[in-house]
């Protein structure tokens, strides 16, 4: 079953089991409807997905107003304006997960926003932002947790490096002699 099935058959079921039903609910109820609007998204439905994220934060205030809820919904607000081409805004909420996680320590979500953003100044054109953005990454990412992350950050940076010719060294984003 794909991602937008599920979040509409979680959807379904929850709204069978309560109507109304407190805090709780409503933050699973704001779960779900997010992750619908993140499978709308990924099929490039962006307006179908922006209207339902509107529905899924007004369903958050609702809820329980947890913080990594919240970050949870500016990550796929963030990477819809990304594939919306409006990266300022993305880098706006990028900045707002960042601040949730770093302030729960939750330094593997930092690392992974770090290299979302990373990801949005190279489509932006200005690869050269994402550099340290990259390092930063890798200087908090946890190898035993996620290995994948660390590889990616690292082949990113390295494919900037490379096809940008900009001659910067990743481990410290440097100029290079």
């Amino acid at each position: 079953m794909h991602a937008e099935s599920a979040a509409v058959e979680s959807l379904s079921f929850l709204n069978r089991k309560e109507a109304g039903g407190g805090r709780e609910l409503a933050a699973l109820r704001t779960r779900a409807i997010s992750e619908y609007a993140n499978a709308l998204r990924v099929k490039d439905k962006f307006g179908a997905a922006q209207k339902v994220l509107g529905r899924a934060f007004s369903c958050y205030r609702e809820s329980t107003r947890d913080k990594l809820l919240r970050a949870r919904l500016f990550d796929i607000q963030a990477t819809l304006l990304a594939d919306q081409l409006q990266y300022d805004l993305a880098h706006a909420l990028f900045a707002k997960q960042l601040e949730i996680f770093r302030r729960a320590r939750l330094w593997g979500a930092v690392a992974r926003v770090l290299v979302a953003k990373a990801k949005c100044y190279v489509d932006a054109g200005e690869p050269g932002k994402s550099l340290p953005l990259l390092r930063r990454s890798l200087e908090v990412i946890d190898p035993s947790q996620d290995p994948d992350l660390e590889l990616a950050a690292a082949n990113c940076g390295k494919a900037i490096e490379t096809v940008h010719g900009l001659g910067f060294k990743l481990g410290n984003c440097e100029p290079s002699p």
